[in-house]
């Protein structure tokens, strides 16, 4: 067995398989159904890029709707804001949730969010949830979010090509106040990323793209793991509060820095 090969938890019994990995340097990853969703080393800098611009610009953040996000990492970082009142996480698998509950190494990184009070979790398909208005969390039924976060498996395979399409997008603006910011995590190169941009803009038109490098130790310009992520609004975008003391990474790279400027070509333009 090489030490990649270091389970610490794998679950098998849903729609999905589940795995929690040690890596060589005392790192924690997860897989679902083989596709990489984290690095425990770096993992700051994706959740920091998907979900404090959003949190930053919120008229409010009273209410925030999570879809995905069942590793409870996108839950820390949105309960570090002040204000927040109720988290309404919407996440397919039950399986993974569980073990952001349960299993101690993901209860640790994700500073034990999915026990936090505020916290309500629904075992739904987020197409679903957002299509029935009656459905807001138990605590505020059919109630319109502040915030929405949208933290889905990147589209490389065609089963999630709806959680990119503009028929979702006008589902969520109904379901969530005029001035909320909705952010989308895509994780696609350039060409495929203008489509994907242009559906959240027609029910969003105020709309800030970003991509950020992944790999903690390289630099713009150089290879590295980069992600690509859309924050959007039906009104303008703008900061009303502070960044999070916790961040790292947009303490030294500013959400404005990694705002993309074109909206067409084969690479991503940056500030």
């Amino acid at each position: 067995m090489s030490e990649r090969d270091q389970v610490i938890h794998r679950a098998t019994g849903g729609p999905l398989e589940v795995i929690l990995w040690r890596e060589p340097d005392g790192s924690i990853s997860l897989t679902i159904d083989d596709y990489w969703q984290f690095i425990s080393r770096d993992e700051h800098v994706f959740h920091e890029v998907l979900v404090d611009p959003a949190m930053i610009a919120a008229a409010s953040t009273r209410r925030v709707l999570i879809l995905g996000g069942g590793d409870g990492l996108v839950a820390r970082n949105v309960l570090r804001y002040p204000g927040v009142e109720a988290v309404v996480l919407v996440d397919y698998d039950p399986q993974v949730t569980s073990m952001a509950l349960e299993v101690p190494e993901l209860v640790e990184l994700s500073e034990g969010s999915l026990h936090d009070p505020r916290v309500e979790l629904i075992h739904a398909d987020a197409l679903a949830f957002v299509a029935d208005p009656s459905l807001g969390g138990t605590r505020e039924p059919g109630g319109l979010f502040d915030v929405v976060i949208c933290d889905f498996p990147a589209p490389a395979h065609e089963r999630y090509a709806p959680l990119f399409e503009a028929p979702l997008y006008a589902q969520i603006a109904a379901r969530c106040t005029r001035e909320a910011p909705v952010s989308v995590q895509v994780s696609v190169d350039a060409p495929d990323f203008w489509p994907i941009l242009a559906a959240v803009g027609e029910s969003f038109p105020e709309l800030e793209p970003r991509v950020a490098n992944l790999a903690v130790d390289q630099g713009p310009g150089e290879d590295g793991d980069w992600a690509s992520f859309i924050l959007a609004s039906r009104a303008p975008l703008e900061a009303r509060r502070a960044l999070a003391p916790q961040a790292r990474f947009l303490a030294e790279h500013p959400p404005s820095s990694l705002v993309v400027v074109n909206r067409s070509g084969a690479d991503f333009e940056t500030r």
